[in-house]
């Protein structure tokens, strides 16, 4: 793969087990570079002049990002994505095919997990594709028990399709509980906040050794994938994130209500800050009228106050006398959920010297 410079991302294996970060906190450092990714028991050569990846699985999900640049265009982004992207086999590194490049914006996709008997379908084509030896055989042994397999059919009698159903839907509710009202309180940024981590336990989603099975089922159920960058405290690299899932009151958001968020000056981020909204059922972007549901501070028209602060308004109109510029809109019926992204997380962000007041509802 050569990366091109100036992206931000990484590879999970087909666990979705962290294998590599790209880019700004790659082995690269945003400087672009051409990384080798290395399947199980490959034993072959190894040119010189990459970053070699090993990964423990055969599929492997690869995503990165560019960024606006200071006038908030995407545009320079793109274009240097397409001028340096490529991916290939290392069979044809001598004459790499041409890359296509596809706008997939206008169209529309469904990335929701089923929570039907399908689950344990696509869970079936994971395990007859990869080695025994991506997965514990504690795990393996689980599956093997409802007739997932490697190197089986997967073909349960109707009693077993119609008992994984019902599993599937309460797996699927279990995890939605977890995300939605999260327990741990050291996942919270402050003290009685509503603005939380995204998961505990680092990257492996551990706590001495053991794993931390609430954490994990919450962050792929509203992610899907992990890096230790999410995690670690890099000033001025890299990404940091909080979710806020309730108000100030600790209700959860009412896309038919009103809300404001006070952004208090001098956000300790050195690229920039967004805000965020997504459907609590598709856990993707809320649709509405709006183009995109988020403010930036890239945005050319955010409205800042004399002092630096910024205060962002949700709600399903327009308020009063608001030109709309702050403004995200919501949906009577159906509820969201919002992310705070710092883009270069400057210290106060770690240190906690600067707070994020919480959501309130407008009266």
């Amino acid at each position: 793969m050569e990366v091109p410079p100036g992206v931000y991302g990484g590879i999970d294996d087909h666990w979705c087990r962290w294998v590599a970060d790209l880019g700004l906190t790659g082995a690269d450092r945003g400087e672009g570079g051409r990384y080798l990714v290395v399947p199980p028991g490959y034993d072959g050569d190894l040119p010189a002049g990459h970053v070699v990846v090993r990964s423990r699985t055969y599929g492997n999900f690869l995503g990165y990002r560019g960024f606006r640049d200071e006038h908030g265009d995407p545009h320079p982004a793109v274009e240097v994505i397409k001028a340096n992207a490529r991916m290939y086999p290392l069979a044809r590194a001598g004459d790499p095919p041409p890359t296509r490049f596809v706008n997939v914006s206008p169209e529309p996709a469904v990335a929701v997990p089923p929570a039907d008997h399908r689950f344990w379908e696509l869970l079936a084509e994971v395990v007859r594709s990869e080695p025994a030896e991506s997965a514990d055989p504690i795990t393996l042994g689980l599956f093997a028990g409802l007739g997932i397999r490697a190197g089986e059919a997967f073909d349960p009698d109707d009693r077993t399709r119609t008992l994984l159903a019902e599993a599937a839907a309460v797996g699927d509710a279990t995890a939605r509980a977890l995300t939605y009202r999260f327990r741990q309180s050291e996942a919270y940024y402050y003290p009685g906040s509503a603005w939380r981590k995204g998961f505990l336990g680092g990257y492996l989603l551990r706590d001495r050794g053991a794993a931390l099975l609430d954490s994990a089922a919450q962050l792929y159920f509203w992610g899907g994938s992990i890096s230790p960058a999410w995690d670690r405290e890099v000033v001025g690299a890299g990404s940091q994130y909080a979710f806020a899932f309730v108000d100030a009151a600790g209700s959860p958001f009412d896309g038919g209500r009103a809300y404001r968020l006070h952004v208090p000056p001098a956000v300790p981020a050195d690229r920039f800050w967004s805000v965020i909204l997504y459907d609590t059922q598709t856990r993707s972007m809320l649709r509405t009228g709006q183009e995109w549901p988020s403010v930036t501070s890239q945005d050319q028209g955010i409205a800042v106050n004399g002092d630096g602060s910024v205060d962002i308004r949700f709600g399903p109109e327009r308020p009063p006398g608001d030109d709309g510029r702050n403004w995200i809109q919501t949906l009577p019926g159906k509820g969201w959920f919002t992310m705070f992204r710092l883009y270069g997380p400057l210290r106060p962000w770690f240190d906690r010297t600067w707070r994020l007041p919480d959501i309130t509802p407008v009266e």
